[in-house]
């Protein structure tokens, strides 16, 4: 019988197998463990490479580009499942229903980020047939800073 974790992970992959013309960007989570170890990162080892490489999964780091530590408990997960790492610490987001702004961190502001460069990207591609999820996907990597 397959466990809870199993359960999960297929239901992420099939989720996302069944929208290949779509560019996942998803935070890593703050665990400090492996990407690998936490849904829905973890969809990644029940499908081949290629059937999801429409899935990018983001880290965080700090004001040193150095993976976020949030507190005793919280960090960045991390490894191989990592695709991109963008800021996650101290970063101003405005308050909704109000104008006022205030601090956030963590890998889903870290992916919000790296969010909004793949949407600036596909919203220049001036090429037809446009870049495909997986050529954003490839692009971001290329041009980050290493």
């Amino acid at each position: 019988e397959k466990t809870k974790f199993e359960v999960g992970q297929e239901k992420w992959a099939r989720f996302f197998e069944a929208h290949p013309e779509t560019l996942f960007v998803i935070g890593a989570a703050n665990d400090g463990i492996k990407a690998a170890n936490q849904l829905p990162a973890a969809a990644r080892q029940v499908r081949e490479p290629e059937i999801l490489g429409h899935l990018m999964v983001v880290g965080a780091t700090d004001l040193s580009d150095a993976r976020a530590i949030f507190d005793e408990e919280q960090s960045s997960n991390y490894g191989d499942y990592v695709d991109i790492s963008a800021p996650g610490v101290a970063i101003w987001a405005p308050v909704g229903g109000s104008d006022d702004y205030q601090l956030f961190g963590g890998t889903s502001g870290a992916a919000s980020m790296v969010t909004g460069v793949a949407a600036m990207l596909m919203a220049i591609d001036s090429r037809e047939p446009k870049r495909s999820p997986q050529e954003i996907k490839k692009v971001l990597k290329e041009t980050a800073n290493k």
